[in-house]
């Protein structure tokens, strides 16, 4: 009795994956970008759907492929007169450009706490060995005290 793994791809997943990379394709956009959405959208790495398109999907798909690449041909000869296609095409591109402008800054944001976590510990860091000297300074002049004690005593 065979076992599927737990993240074995069903049929549904693959037309999903299908019909995303087929579309991006349609609209001139590139195959890891429809690999980054289908992921989203499959909980998969963008990697394991690009992985999954060129070991399987994409030779089944071959007469698909053709016709998206032709669509887009057209999609980009589209008449530039026509102001909703262009209001469309410009909404996207700034959409694509909002969403990657979002994707840097997280980096960017992601990137300054590490550097701030780190200037934090290197301050803790001083403060501990600071405390640390503080401590025995005081535990020799307690050993000094105890000494003095003890000759007053005698």
């Amino acid at each position: 009795m065979g076992v599927n793994r737990q993240d074995a791809w069903t049929k549904e997943e693959d037309m999903l994956l299908a019909k995303t990379v087929i579309d991006y394709i349609k609209k001139g956009y590139t195959q890891l970008e429809s690999f980054k959405d289908v992921a989203e959208q499959l909980n998969r790495t963008p990697a394991a759907c690009g992985f999954r398109w060129n070991a399987t999907i994409r030779k089944n798909y071959r007469l698909e492929i053709d016709e998206a690449k032709q669509a887009r041909k057209k999609f980009q000869h589209q008449d530039l007169s026509d102001p909703q296609s262009i209001e469309e095409e410009s909404s996207i591109k700034s959409v694509d450009q909002a969403i990657q402008w979002l994707e840097k800054l997280k980096i960017e944001t992601k990137n300054q706490a590490m550097s701030q976590n780190g200037t934090q510990n290197h301050i803790y860091i001083e403060e501990n060995k600071r405390l640390q000297e503080e401590i025995t300074n005081y535990q020799t002049l307690f050993k000094k005290i105890k000494l003095l004690i003890n000759e007053i005593d005698i």
